[in-house]
């Protein structure tokens, strides 16, 4: 009886402990008022204002501050910190991870100074971060960090402060998102990677690549038809095996893909799931020759 009471005990901190893996994920609503300064374009003053509206839905939710710091401007040859010329740079402990609605921008012109106002209100559902594992990661143009040419060749690298789990995805302007790693399915998992080891993919640098280049005839390039384009890669890691989205295999490409709104749902049930999940991303800019 007393051997089966502990095996009782042990089940239930097990249950327990998958249970706190679950990530709270709330739905909210904020709303931000953002004076544009002269220097900031409209297109990044919007930006601005949507990110400053989903702060204001995270400190609603959860009733944190965030922790941030003004950085100085000089005006007239002196130190100023005035809402007005200042930068505010925050560090956010959440990640937003979709839109319930189209966030809704306004702007108005300030009777007095003249001054373009916007204000914006966002709806959408996130997550309060815990512990974030910063990993170091590049996309490189020809083995260097630079702008792409279309037809230049692509890898990545990449290198973690602690054991974990890697998979790297595209978005692009197309719809659909492409597997850069796994290069394969590899019994549906990312790559597992060793803390403090510099790893570089896409390149003969990884002798799983290697492989793929048997099957593909040739290194991975990235082209454009269009004078500039914009492509997202994102970085997803976690200390933690995952299971990667359902994808389709392109036999012509030599690769997986999905359309973006899949793999953006299959982040949130994964986020959801897995606490320490954590998505690094970065914008590669791809011109026309």
């Amino acid at each position: 009886m007393k051997r089966a009471l502990v095996l009782l005990i042990i089940c239930f901190c097990c249950l327990n402990s998958g249970i706190a893996q679950k990530q709270k994920i709330v739905s909210g609503h904020g709303s931000a008022t953002y004076i544009v300064p002269s220097n900031i374009s409209r297109e990044d003053a919007i930006k601005i204002a949507i990110a400053r509206a989903k702060d204001d839905a995270f400190i609603a939710e959860f009733g944190e501050n965030l922790s941030n710091f003004q950085v100085a401007t000089l005006a007239n040859g002196k130190e100023s910190f005035s809402e007005y010329s200042s930068t505010t740079e925050i560090s956010r402990q959440y990640e937003w991870l979709e839109d319930t609605k189209e966030p809704a921008i306004s702007f108005e012109i300030d009777g007095a100074s003249g001054e373009t106002v916007i204000h914006a209100e966002v709806w959408g559902k996130f997550r309060k971060l815990g512990t974030r594992i910063e990993i170091e990661y590049k996309v490189l143009c020809n083995g260097i960090e630079k702008d792409f040419i279309s037809g230049d060749q692509v890898s990545v690298s990449v290198k973690s402060p602690e054991n974990g789990f890697l998979a790297i995805f595209t978005k692009e302007e197309s719809g659909y998102s492409y597997c850069w790693l796994p290069y394969f399915n590899e019994d549906g998992h990312p790559r597992e990677i060793k803390h403090n080891q510099f790893y570089k993919f896409l390149d003969a640098f990884d002798p799983t690549f290697n492989d793929y280049l048997r099957r593909a005839g040739s290194p991975l390039t990235l082209v454009t038809d269009k004078a500039v384009e914009k492509l997202t890669v994102w970085f997803i890691f976690s200390p933690n095996v995952f299971s990667l989205p359902t994808m389709e295999y392109d036999r012509g490409a030599e690769c997986y893909y999905t359309k973006i709104e899949d793999l953006d749902q299959w982040y949130y049930r994964a986020a959801r799931d897995d606490s320490q999940l954590q998505k690094f991303e970065k914008t590669v800019i791809i011109k026309k020759r």
